[in-house]
């Protein structure tokens, strides 16, 4: 039979028997080895033989060790009998190593009131489950990132939130101290911290890329790990403690959007499962960026179709308005032009002060109403390449005399600009307009900045269409003003006609609404910086571009001449009753034999029953049932010489139809009684 010592050493746990006291009567080797291995006395059994444990463990419950007391009590309740076992899970740690072990206590059979004490290590499986625990606390953690990233809120708000929340993992054996860097052009900017107060003032709110440890990570897409900070730690203070590093890339794709700053206690040991948790941390961090900036995008975009069709509803509907006021001022203008024209001889001068004021007040209302029309359907064939200097040396020699002493212009333009495709009439109309808003915006006094320079504008959104800019050179014209800048409720509004904050009868509200048209046509865009201590700047971006085409202009020559070209017989077309009487009696005046038509169709019967009857079609564009270019079309199949001149307030409408009806060498003209129109041949 087997001796029961051989039994009890061919054990793995460690064992020992007690009496009733608790004194140690049998020990097997593996208890042995273990008390050798942790100082314990000489690797002989005789060394614990009579040994109290209770109180060994009593003793280390004295000085604090929870777990001991409970050992002790376990050990008397089984000696009492009052218990048929006792287990109790406990660790056993040292410097280089972290055990556990199951405590185990059972009475022996019999009446002696002895027990058995067996200690077994349960390392392996206390490991897996720390593991497994580990592993859903990291999930959780992980989950509960992703989920301040979908919350309302800034950026820099939730990048705020998840270290926060990094920082408070237990098991994690990190400093209560980071910060999340995002990168800004060539710079790594601090967006989120935690105790680095110290760091901010010796210049880490901003780390250039490829400086410090933190910006040369972001050159790559690696971790980095850094038990101690070395010479590559660039940006020092006084009294810099010494410590370590986690510095992790938030990677999207291939693109670094920024770096997690991690610190460390000196001499931290490399985890590798800590590493891996932290890089899955980063990620999540930068999958958080890159939504922000995906939703930010697509709101941008939204926007921008939103604002797009506004503004083309808001253009048609000026441009409507416009053009039927257009009309009415024409007759205005046209009857009280007659009327001096006709009573020029008599002696009445309160008569040609009363129709003078007539033609003044209609005169304003073309100009509004011309900045309507330029508004909803701007000229595009008017492009040249405009001298930028010289157009804001012209406008500062104009505003000059008119602005307030107490209000100083200033003017900066870079040399050796190059020209922009515009207009000059059109670039000053915008500089005045906003140099006018920036006068009132300061209340004439103070100082008003107009600059010109090349710049990179890569990546700007614009303030008004918020279309992103491409990278690239562009030509950057700015207003700057020293007013209390403009409120967020406003500036929502700011390039919408008739949105104005002067006070009545102080602005029409067009201004803006035509700098953003005119602006837009010639392919730039505008971005606005204000701020209520900094006043507020107006930045023109236009793209560089190769010379504009020349337009092909033709001249009017003398009035005599010009009447023999294109004969005295004219055929007059307008569904506008007033229109058609006030040219009919202002070209009969000049010379001219005219047949008036209140429609197409009267004027196409009429042409067709004496084709040979007129030298000239004047018609407007705009009819109902047809238009001027169609009628020009009918009546040019029965007569290919046939002359035509089509008036129209609406430019591009004729650039749009020439193809089809055949215009060629279209030209803007201006009548003396104020109507527009554009002859072709």
């Amino acid at each position: 039979m087997i001796a029961a010592d051989t039994i009890l050493n061919a054990l793995s746990a460690h064992i020992a028997v007690l009496d009733r006291e608790g004194k140690i009567v049998a020990t097997n080797r593996a208890w042995d080895r273990f008390a050798n291995d942790n100082d314990g006395p000489s690797n002989t059994r005789q060394a614990y033989l009579g040994v109290n444990y209770i109180e060994l463990c009593e003793s280390a419950a004295a000085a604090g060790d929870a777990m001991a007391a409970e050992a002790a009590q376990g050990l008397r309740v089984c000696i009492e009998r009052k218990r048929s076992i006792f287990e109790l899970e406990y660790p056993c740690h040292s410097p280089t190593r972290q055990r556990w072990f199951l405590m185990r206590v059972t009475p022996l059979d019999d009446e002696s009131g002895s027990v058995v004490v067996a200690h077994e290590d349960i390392t392996a499986r206390k490991q897996a489950e720390l593991r497994s625990q580990r592993d859903r606390e990291q999930q959780r953690v992980l989950r509960e990132l992703l989920e301040i990233g979908v919350l309302d809120g800034s950026l820099a708000d939730k990048l705020q939130a998840c270290l926060d929340k990094l920082l408070s993992v237990s098991w994690l054996r990190l400093q209560v101290k980071g910060g999340v860097y995002l990168k800004q052009g060539e710079m790594l900017q601090l967006v989120a911290s935690r105790d680095m107060e110290e760091e901010k003032l010796a210049g880490c709110l901003a780390v250039p890329i490829g400086r410090c440890l933190c910006g040369r990570v972001a050159l790559g897409d690696l971790p980095a790990y850094f038990a101690c900070v070395d010479e590559r730690h660039d940006i020092r203070y006084e009294g810099m403690p010494q410590h370590g590093h986690y510095i992790l890339p938030l990677i999207s794709g291939e693109i670094v959007l920024g770096v997690l700053v991690l610190w460390l206690d000196p001499g931290h040991g490399y985890d590798a499962d800590e590493e891996e948790f932290l890089r899955a941390a980063a990620g999540v961090l930068a999958v958080i960026v890159d939504h922000h900036h995906s939703r930010q995008e697509n709101e941008r975009l939204l926007l921008q179709m939103q604002q797009a069709g506004k503004m083309e509803a808001l253009g048609r509907l000026a441009g409507g308005v416009a053009h039927d006021f257009n009309n009415l001022l024409a007759s205005i203008l046209g009857y009280a032009s007659l009327a001096r024209e006709r009573y020029a001889g008599i002696a009445d001068s309160k008569l040609d002060d009363y129709l003078e004021a007539i033609q003044v007040a209609g005169r304003r209302g073309q100009e509004l109403a011309a900045q309507m029309l330029l508004f909803g359907r701007p000229d595009k064939d008017v492009q040249e390449n405009v001298d930028v200097a010289r157009v804001m040396q012209e406008c500062m020699r104009i505003l000059r005399p008119v602005m307030p002493a107490t209000l100083r212009l200033e003017l900066d333009v870079a040399a050796g600009l190059p020209p922009i495709s515009s207009h000059a009439g059109r670039l000053s109309q915008v500089l005045m307009n906003l140099c006018i808003n920036a006068r009132d915006a300061q209340g004439g006094q103070g100082r008003i900045d107009l600059r010109a320079r090349t710049i990179e504008a890569g990546g700007q959104i614009c303030s008004a269409c918020h279309a992103r800019l491409a990278s690239g050179p562009w030509i950057e014209l700015s207003v700057a003003d020293q007013g209390p800048g403009i409120p967020q409720t406003v500036r929502e509004h700011l390039f919408e006609p008739f949105v104005t904050t002067k006070s009545a009868g102080e602005g029409g509200g067009m201004g803006l609404a035509l700098v953003n048209r005119l602006v837009h046509l010639d392919g730039g865009h505008v971005v606005i910086e204000t701020g209520p201590e900094h006043g507020t700047i107006f930045r023109l971006l236009y793209p560089i571009e190769q010379a504009a085409e020349q337009r092909e202009q033709l001249g009017t020559g003398d009035q005599a001449g010009h009447r023999e070209r294109l004969g005295r017989r004219i055929l007059l077309v307008d569904d506008e009753a007033l229109i058609v009487r006030f040219l009919n009696e202002y070209l009969t005046l000049r010379g001219y034999v005219c047949t008036p038509c209140a429609s197409a169709q009267e004027a196409l019967a009429r042409f067709t029953a004496q084709p040979q009857a007129y030298d000239l079609l004047l018609t407007d564009y705009t009819m109902p049932e047809m238009t001027g270019d169609v009628l020009a079309l009918k009546l040019k199949e029965m007569r290919p010489d046939l002359r035509v001149v089509i008036t129209s307030g609406y430019a591009d409408l004729i650039d749009e139809a020439r193809p089809q009806s055949g215009l060629r060498r279209v030209h803007l003209q201006t009548l003396r009684a104020g109507t527009t129109h554009r002859p072709s041949r």
